[in-house]
């Protein structure tokens, strides 16, 4: 029994890795046109790893869908969970396109102060990749 569990949370892991990068790529990269593109997409598909945890002895194991060392797990929370209103700078100012549709162009808008970001409504992207995960499993 206990070595089914542990090739269950193995599944799970790996199922639920394989559903997020799948929803990030439709939902942040794939539905948009290429030149509206989050920047940084590919990064933050390749963020996540499913990993078991509990060891050979421990009677429950579970599986956990988390961030990989080195990612900036704040922003991935921010993504997922969503965040509220604040300020956002950059160390080298900020640029905005001015056209409104996210392209770059000659006539950009440029700051070297604080700007007020509305915030950013949750996601919830890593509920849905675990619970994506636990259907499947369960079929």
């Amino acid at each position: 029994a206990r070595d089914r569990r542990r090739i269950l949370a193995r599944q799970a892991a790996q199922i639920m890795e394989e559903e997020v990068v799948a929803i990030v790529s439709a939902e942040f990269e794939n539905d948009r046109a290429p030149h509206r593109r989050k920047p940084n997409t590919t990064k933050l598909i390749n963020s996540f790893r499913g990993e078991i945890r509990g060891s050979d002895n421990d009677r429950e194991v579970t599986a956990v869908l988390t961030t990989k060392p080195g990612v900036n797990a704040r922003k991935v929370a921010a993504l997922d969970k969503g965040s509220r209103k604040h300020d956002i700078s950059g160390p080298n100012g900020l640029s905005f396109p001015s056209s409104g549709d996210n392209a770059f162009g000659p006539n950009d808008f440029f700051t070297r102060g604080k700007v007020p970001h509305p915030g950013t409504k949750p996601t919830n992207f890593m509920r849905r990749a675990r619970n994506a995960a636990v259907r499947k499993i369960r079929r």
